[in-house]
């Protein structure tokens, strides 16, 4: 049975008058309307309980071709206010120069965007404005591309997310150039073109510079670039920043010159080397090959001399050099004086230096005065050493006696330095 009931005054206009009606109107079942309708009041459809001028319990199906929604005011509001996670609206409006869709969230901040394809993965565009946990606390808000770590259900994780203050790709790979990224960053080129494929330009007066950083375990740092301070040196430090501008500056450790007449001059500012020499009197024995006892330091860069002994702390090769000069008088014939660097662990000759020897008689020199005037020995050689082998500096005279050393930091000293 169709019905319509109507409560209240009501009154009918036949032909081209209307159909007027003051109070309410309930019809039950359907009604057709082929005119202009106009209601003052409020309808509703499926429910009879309308809290706005159109309240439709069931889907609205817009079928006939060019379907257009719309309103006079400023803006459309659609209000969807069962949403899980609190009112969302979707407000469409021309403002401040830029018209599109605009999403009101003021109780939760964010917006998504979402995308179900046919696997059932759902993933997500979101935009997002929040105070804390947000890239350096960015108040103008971010975009985040977002989806399930592990399947359909999987826990939701932020792939992509960017703002004012920084961006930041939390899984994958980066290609630039390629769309198969090998790394976290993949540059590609093909061309012949002679220009890096990255640069780092800096127009002000800090550094260009790329920082290094090892997190796991104790923190270690590193840089690399042009120090705006140093000259523009190109410069690497084993800290968070290119450091000071001394060549003794404990944290860096090569530098390369640029400056005009000094270009490719390159400091090893903290390389291990040493130099110390014989500061106590000494003798040395006669006939027996004898470790010199060096007992003051010039400099020790890495705290690897003492006692006489270099003990490598790295591998490589070492630049050794030693001199010494004994006081002899009336020296034995066929005699001489030597000096050697003895390397490993334990230590054992590896290079003998120069000797010299004792006149003998008819020889044309008097003998227990050829050595007053040539007493000093040297001894010069790279050695490769790995961590923990030795350099020593060891004598030798047969002249019939013990000699003294002529000790000070000139005539009697060791050098090492370490050169690769």
């Amino acid at each position: 049975m169709r019905r319509l009931v109507l409560i209240g005054l009501f009154c009918v206009f036949i032909g081209t008058y209307c159909f007027a009606v003051t109070g309410d109107v309930t019809v039950e079942g359907r009604l057709d309307v082929t005119g202009d309708s106009t209601i003052s009041g409020k309808l509703g459809i499926g429910t009879m309980e309308s809290g706005a001028k159109l309240t439709v319990a069931g889907n609205i199906d817009l079928t006939s071709a060019g379907n257009t929604v719309t309103t006079a005011s400023k803006e459309l509001v659609l209000e969807q206010t069962g949403d899980d996670y609190g009112i969302t609206r979707l407000r469409l409006r021309d403002r401040m120069g830029s018209a599109g869709a605009i999403f009101d969230t003021p109780s939760l901040d964010l917006v998504d965007f979402g995308f179900l394809p046919s696997s059932g993965v759902q993933s997500n565009f979101r935009l997002e404005h929040r105070t804390s946990e947000c890239l350096a606390v960015n108040t103008d808000g971010e975009f985040q591309f977002i989806g399930p770590s592990v399947g359909p259900n999987g826990t939701w994780a932020q792939w992509f997310r960017s703002g004012r203050g920084a961006t930041v790709v939390a899984e994958g790979n980066i290609g630039v150039g390629t769309i198969d990224a090998q790394a976290k960053l993949h540059t590609y080129v093909n061309n012949t073109t002679t220009e890096p494929s990255a640069r780092i330009q800096q127009d002000g007066t800090g550094d260009a510079a790329l920082r290094f950083q090892q997190s796991n375990g104790t923190a270690q740092n590193a840089a690399i670039g042009l120090d705006q301070n140093d000259n523009k040196n190109i410069k690497i430090s084993n800290t968070n920043a290119l450091a000071g501008t001394t060549y003794a500056d404990t944290n860096t450790m090569v530098r390369i010159h640029t400056e005009s007449g000094s270009e490719g001059i390159i400091d090893f500012n903290n390389q291990s080397r040493v130099r110390a020499y014989l500061n106590a009197a000494t003798n040395l024995a006669n006939n027996a090959w004898t470790k010199i006892p060096f007992d003051t330091e010039n400099y020790d860069t890495k705290s690897e001399f003492a006692t006489g002994t270099f003990t490598a702390k790295e591998d490589g090769y070492y630049q050794a050099n030693a001199r010494i000069k004994l006081t002899i008088s009336n020296p034995n014939a066929s005699t001489y004086v030597s000096v050697a660097i003895y390397a490993g662990n334990p230590v054992a000759a590896c290079s003998y230096g120069s000797q010299l020897s004792v006149a003998t008689a008819g020889s044309g020199l008097t003998p227990s005065l050829d050595l007053l005037n040539n007493n000093a020995t040297n001894v010069s050689d790279v050695v490769y050493l790995t961590a923990g082998q030795m350099i020593e500096i060891w004598a030798f005279q047969n002249t019939g006696a013990a000699r003294a050393y002529v000790v000070n930091s000139t005539n009697i000293y060791v050098s090492i330095h370490k050169i690769s």
